[in-house]
């Protein structure tokens, strides 16, 4: 059986497949980091089948036009859902399945999840949302997820990285998440909240996650 390696790993190969002496390491959609984060604990744990994701995305992540005050973007997302970003979802459903996938012998074999994703830009200055619905592969109780999600560590944890969060994730009770509170937590943490069964998959989950699209989204992703 091929040994599985770790993504950095795929540099090398690049590198020499290419002739180059550097190398190219792209950042992560600051959507999908979001929702990579937590996923990754359930299909470690449990498996994931399939995912229908709502985003709510902030105007930041839309650059310059979406946070200065008189471009014809902010103007019209004043008070507005903008149901449509272009090409958004076709980053989040392959980028998804990408992050997830394996290395072996340099090849990248892609998590095979079924994704749907729709993406919405709304009149919040920073921080992304997310509603997910996902179904598991095996039967897991909400406990059972809310103590994978809270409990979980990554490579990161364990170096004990000075830019990461000591807890990557953390599962809010109440009228939780909220991209107004985000700024009450660790940067690069991912809050999640509504947490609960979801009836319309088989070993269906549902929640709301939020994650801060400039700091752990287009800054901290690839790292």
């Amino acid at each position: 059986m091929c040994p599985i390696q770790k993504h950095i790993e795929i540099l090398k190969y690049q590198q020499k497949n290419r002739n180059w002496r550097g190398y190219i390491v792209p950042g992560p959609n600051c959507t999908t980091i979001g929702l990579v984060t937590t996923l990754k604990p359930l299909l470690d744990a449990y498996g994931v089948d399939i995912v229908s994701m709502v985003s709510m995305q902030s105007l930041s992540g839309a650059g310059e036009k979406g946070l200065r005050v008189d471009s014809d973007y902010r103007v019209n997302a004043l008070k507005n859902v903008i149901p449509l970003i272009e090409g958004e979802e076709t980053k989040v459903v392959k980028e998804t399945n990408k992050i997830l996938g394996k290395i072996v012998e340099g090849e990248l074999i892609e998590s095979s999840i079924n994704i749907h994703a729709t993406c919405t830009r709304v009149d919040v200055e920073i921080v992304h949302t997310e509603a997910v619905h996902l179904g598991l592969s095996m039967s897991a109780s909400i406990e059972e997820v809310r103590d994978t999600l809270n409990n979980y560590k990554s490579e990161a944890q364990e170096l004990k990285l000075h830019s990461v969060a000591e807890q990557p994730i953390m599962v809010l009770d109440g009228d939780a998440p909220q991209p107004k509170k985000h700024g009450n937590y660790p940067k690069m943490i991912t809050l999640v909240g509504r947490l609960r069964k979801n009836s319309l998959f088989k070993n269906g989950v549902s929640y709301v996650l939020t994650s801060d699209n400039l700091e752990k989204g287009a800054g901290g992703g690839a790292v």
